[in-house]
């Protein structure tokens, strides 16, 4: 019974391996934790026929790419004029292959970074002539959970639509939003025991919060 199991185990994991390696496009919906425990997504904004959208950052495999989470990655740093920075955390990056698309998506958390120096970013890098194919032209963080419940008032690509009732997709976000009281904890317990530096000629309390 044991080696059926493995055999079975053994044939889930090369299928995977094969269905990874068959990928064509990566999609990325960065995430980071406010002040006050809010559980924030990036969305991009781009124009199609339909009038001006919004979406999570996608990407089709190019063939320098080593693998998809580098594809997600290249993809999410060059929609964002390259001030999108991956936090690295402990625990595996969530991703779920859509086989009906060959699409991987990717829910990675981010440091975060304002709209306003995204759009500065990518405005310098189109005055010298690059990246005039870059697809978004705006940026906006959301709440996750409005975006779950459909509260934003955005008007949303059907293909991110689509991406949101995937369950897997959904299940992750909810789980995410299950640890607020966790990261609120944390950050109080932070900002109670942080103990501000002193200028060594005046005494006066130096603010070492960041900005």
């Amino acid at each position: 019974m044991k080696k059926v199991i493995k055999i079975a185990l053994v044939l889930i994991v090369v299928q995977n391996s094969l269905a990874f390696s068959s990928y064509k496009s990566t999609c990325v919906l960065p995430y980071y934790w406010d002040k006050k425990g809010n559980l924030l997504v990036l969305l991009g904004q781009e124009r199609t026929s339909n009038g001006y959208v919004w979406s999570d950052f996608c990407g089709r495999k190019e063939s320098k790419d080593k693998n998809s989470y580098a594809t997600a990655i290249s993809e999410a740093k060059e929609e964002t004029g390259g001030q999108l920075k991956i936090r690295h955390l402990k625990e595996k990056p969530f991703f779920y292959y859509n086989k009906s698309t060959s699409t991987i998506h990717y829910i990675l958390p981010v440091c975060y970074v304002s709209p306003e120096a995204i759009n500065a970013a990518v405005q310098e890098i189109r005055s010298k002539g690059k990246g005039r194919n870059r697809e978004k032209t705006g940026w906006q963080w959301v709440k996750a959970e409005d975006l779950l419940h459909e509260r934003t008032n955005l008007k949303l690509a059907k293909s991110f639509t689509k991406t949101l009732q995937l369950k897997p997709f959904r299940d992750y976000l909810e789980k995410l939003l299950a640890q607020r009281p966790l990261i609120l904890l944390k950050k109080t317990s932070t900002m109670s025991t942080r103990v501000p530096k002193r200028c060594k000629k005046t005494g006066k309390a130096i603010c070492t919060c960041p900005r």
